[in-house]
């Protein structure tokens, strides 16, 4: 059967730009209540300043046309100086309090709020590619550019050219009422040309761009990898990423190519109708100064308010395609958040110093899969029981740990942990309940010590730390660093950093298993970078360290069914078989043959 388990986007109806432009305004203001308000200050101020700085010369040019006394023209016009030197002083500095500070403030909150959420997301979903596609999609409305912070700053200029503009349009009826009408008039055909290409450059560019800015970002990074870098260099594989970054290019100047020839094109006629509009003014103005006796000076100061009329209209214009562009990208962030991606917190609290484990009938398929990755899978598990989960690679090992994690959700059947369905836990519950080792081994950029107690230094036990890095033979490493348990774990951060051989990383993920104490242990293949002796040793030592917790070991390496009370034996997502090494070693089993065949290996000094 084919399994389909992708995420629709929930669409967002009725959530049109007012909605976005509330929704932004109240996320902005959890995180700075003065910001908003500020922004709308900051445009009061500027409105009496466009009037006042042309009045200046007007002042000057009058008194010049109708001979008035220089004493009286100077004071009024030093007065009107000052009072827009006062409003332009108050203008600086709100701005500089916004742009050096409060937005920045703004911008790394709510980022850090975002991706605090991300890691709520739920793991089984967040590895389709639709939800990372949202994700990318989502994180577009953090930007400084375009997004939250955007909509609502053209917001307060709109609201403040409708101002301008109610002042400039008085003034422009006291000259012609047609000259008002022919603006007005262009400004409509640009709003919708305007209106066009902000609906073109979302459905037809960005919203394509996510998948696109995935793989450059991946083929980007890749080359700067360390962990993979040694295989990049002897395999030759920047072909192969060099032709993978050059299809991702092309791909992406395919789509950029005629987005560019759209907005230069509705570029150039918005260009063309602001060159009209310039006729017109200063069309009207002249044959108003030839024909009717305007004054110099009333010229002046008429043309500093029709372009001021015109000037407000371009900028609503292009405030509504920011409103278009950015209500698009919040909405997609909105939708982001309606996704079912993120953990269900009916959840509930489960503590528990011990694990009993129980599989019923479980069956899992992965998106798109045909079949069934685990196939009516059942067992139990008791208490401080050790268990060793043995197959053949793709048997369905991992994925039966991924499941008991809670990181996936059975197909059907159900698992139960003391007798409680694991749907049910929080995430708190699995934290507490299980110490995990997982194949792909990893350590994080900060102090060795800090990540086997994965807390702060000041949080964590040291001695605890240098016992358990005893147990894992990994105090001779440690004391050769000169900052020993405080050494960092990359070379990102610091160029003292440090970088583990793959059989310390997995002893240092060893550790920190058996620093946490958990009652449930998972070892998934926890001696594959390990040589034979080394694995021998940790097998003898890591009962007695483990102790009364319920212990699972995952490998296709038999060594370990030794030191465990029952295997096991996975085919093809199928338990075919189940008992003690002795019992599956009496009878003619499958495990039998798989063990005789490594047991050879090993006595002819090979290895698997």
């Amino acid at each position: 059967m084919k399994k389909a388990k992708k995420e629709k986007v929930k669409k967002l109806k009725n959530k049109g730009i007012f909605s976005n432009i509330i929704f932004s305004m109240k996320q902005i203001n959890k995180v700075d209540k003065w910001y908003v308000p500020l922004l709308f200050v900051l445009e009061i101020l500027r409105i009496p300043q466009v009037f006042l700085f042309p009045y200046i010369l007007t002042v000057i040019v009058d008194g010049i046309e109708r001979g008035k006394d220089a004493r009286d023209v100077i004071l009024k016009a030093m007065l009107v100086t000052l009072i827009c030197f006062i409003v332009r002083v108050l203008q600086m500095l709100v701005e500089s309090n916004i742009d050096t500070y409060r937005k920045e403030k703004v911008i790394v909150s709510l980022q850090k709020k975002f991706y605090r959420n991300s890691l709520k997301i739920d793991y089984e979903k967040f590895e389709s590619s639709e939800t990372q596609d949202a994700f990318e999609k989502a994180k577009r409305a953090l930007y400084q550019n375009g997004g939250m912070l955007t909509i609502v700053r053209s917001t307060a200029e709109f609201i403040g050219k409708i101002f301008s503009l109610a002042i400039a349009a008085t003034i422009i009826i006291y000259i012609n009422l047609w000259l008002g009408v022919i603006i007005f008039g262009l400004a409509i055909i640009k709003f919708f040309l305007n209106k066009y290409a902000r609906k073109k450059e979302q459905t037809e560019y960005r919203d394509k761009l996510p998948n696109i800015n995935r793989r450059i970002s991946y083929t980007d990074n890749i080359s700067r990898n360390l962990s993979i870098g040694k295989d990049l260099r002897i395999y030759k594989m920047d072909k192969f990423i060099n032709k993978e970054r050059d299809r991702t290019y092309t791909n992406f100047f395919g789509i950029l190519k005629p987005y560019l020839i759209r907005e230069t094109t509705v570029g150039s006629f918005i260009n063309i109708l602001e060159a009209i509009d310039l006729l017109a003014i200063y069309g009207f103005l002249i044959y108003a100064v030839l024909t009717k006796g305007m004054l110099i000076a009333t010229f002046v100061y008429m043309l500093a308010a029709v372009r001021e009329f015109a000037w407000s209209l371009d900028v609503m214009v292009l405030s509504s395609g920011d409103f278009m562009s950015c209500s698009y990208i919040i909405k997609d962030y909105r939708e982001f958040y309606e996704m079912n991606v993120f953990e269900k917190k009916e959840t509930s609290d489960h503590p528990s110093n011990k694990v009993e484990i129980e599989f019923k009938n479980v069956f899992y398929s992965y998106e798109n899969q045909e079949g069934y990755a685990l196939n009516d899978v059942s067992f139990k598990i008791k208490a401080g029981e050790k268990i060793a989960l043995v197959g053949l690679n793709g048997a369905g090992k991992t994925t039966l740990v991924k499941l008991l994690c809670g990181f996936y959700k059975p197909t059907k059947g159900e698992i139960l942990i003391n007798g409680v369905n694991i749907n049910q836990f929080s995430r708190k519950t699995f934290q507490e309940l299980i110490a995990p080792v997982f194949q792909d081994n990893v350590t994080i950029g900060m102090e060795l010590g800090e990540n086997i107690s994965m807390s702060p230094r000041e949080e964590s036990d040291e001695e605890k730390i240098k016992q358990t890095l005893k147990i894992m033979d990994l105090t001779s490493k440690v004391d050769s660093l000169p900052e020993k348990e405080k050494a960092i774990l990359s070379r990102e951060f610091t160029d003292t950093g440090i970088e583990l051989s793959g059989g310390e990383v997995q002893k240092l993920a060893i550790a920190r298993a058996i620093y946490k104490a958990a009652p449930l242990v998972i070892l998934d293949e926890p001696t594959a970078a390990l040589d034979a002796f080394a694995e021998y040793n940790l097998y003898n030592n890591l009962s007695e360290f483990i102790g009364n917790s319920t212990a699972i070991y995952i490998s296709h390496r038999l060594a370990v069914t030794k030191i465990c009370d029952r295997v096991l034996l996975l085919d093809d997502g199928v338990l075919i078989e189940s008992g003690s090494h002795n019992e599956l070693m009496k009878k003619d089993t499958e495990y039998k043959k798989l063990f005789n065949i490594q047991a050879k290996y090993y006595k002819e000094g090979g290895a698997l």
